[in-house]
Order: structure tokens, then C-alpha cells, then sequence
């Protein structure tokens, strides 16, 4: 928490990330069903354009020596964090490039 806090500067500032944490979740969560029906690459893209959106919001609470800190890139820096073959592999009902292949017997 000390670290946190001199990080952040502020338990306003704590308050103002803590609730900007909950509308990103929420705004996420309200959105995944439309993201379904687009490929995984462009489901990345407006997932990484959101988390985007809110980098802003973050970086107007924290101010540009915190926010590097904390996000460990630059200001206006574009964040790119979803992998479209994740969310490809997550649709199919599976986790990583090789879960489609059968599973080998143990031989133990």
C-alpha cells in the first residue's frame, strides 16, 4: 500500500483509478457479446481501442511521470495487449495454439 500510494500520489487519485478500473470492467463486459461476431484480429482491435480510450482517463488522474510509472510507457503511447490468436483460441473453447491438437495418452 505505501508503494502504491507514492506511486499514485493520492488516495483521490487511488479513488479516481479504482473507479476507472470498474467502468473499464463493466465496459467490457457490456461489450463482449457484439465482439463475438467479428474476427479475433478486429475483436483485438476494438478491445485495445477501449483499454486505449481509458489509458487517457489515466493518464489526466495520474499525470505523465506517475502514469509511466505505473503503465511503464509514455504518455499517448498506444498500447496494443490482446492477441487476436488468444481470442481465436478462447472462442474455439480452448486455451493456446495448441489445444487443438488431441491430447497424447500418459504413459506413467
Amino acid at each position: 500500500p505505501e508503494h502504491l500510494q507514492e506511486v499514485l500520489g493520492s488516495d483521490q487519485n487511488l479513488e479516481a483509478m479504482l473507479d476507472l478500473r470498474a467502468r473499464f470492467q463493466a465496459d467490457i463486459e457490456t461489450r463482449a457479446s457484439s465482439l463475438t461476431g467479428l474476427e479475433p484480429a478486429a475483436a483485438a482491435d476494438v478491445i485495445d481501442d477501449l483499454i486505449n480510450t481509458y489509458l487517457v482517463e489515466a493518464a489526466e488522474i495520474l499525470g505523465p511521470d506517475a502514469y509511466e510509472r505505473v503503465f511503464g510507457v509514455a504518455v499517448g503511447e498506444r498500447v496494443s495487449l490482446i492477441d487476436p490468436a488468444m481470442v481465436a483460441a478462447s472462442w474455439a473453447g480452448h486455451q493456446g495454439p495448441d489445444a487443438s491438437q488431441e491430447p497424447t495418452p500418459s504413459t506413467t
